[in-house]
């Protein structure tokens, strides 16, 4: 079992849908995880935590899992997605958290 975490920015369509990034982590039998932070624009993962898909914004940053916001002060909406998935990746929740707006 995983849980991915995708992050996105839901006015700017080319980077939505896990377009900043997606990271995961492996899970046993665990009720609870914690989902450290990662600093963006790297590859270096914690323990246990894998990339998904590197972000797509290469034109803005460095490769790596997770490019932070980045719209330049445009007010961007961003979010991330959490879904817990099954052995055979089928899954099993998902749920979007709102992350806020970017104005610098």
């Amino acid at each position: 079992m995983k849980v991915l975490v995708l992050f996105s920015d839901f006015t700017y369509k080319p980077m939505d849908n896990g377009g900043h990034g997606q990271i995961g982590i492996n899970i046993s039998n665990e009720s609870n995880i914690m989902i450290p932070s990662i600093k963006g624009e790297t590859k270096a993962m914690p323990a246990n935590m894998f990339i998904n898909k590197e972000h797509k914004g290469l034109k803005r940053g460095q490769a790596g899992a997770y490019l932070p916001p980045s719209s330049g002060g445009k007010g961007n909406s961003y979010y991330a997605t959490v879904k817990a998935l099954d052995s055979n990746d089928e899954v099993l929740k998902s749920m979007d958290i709102q992350m806020g707006k970017f104005y610098f």
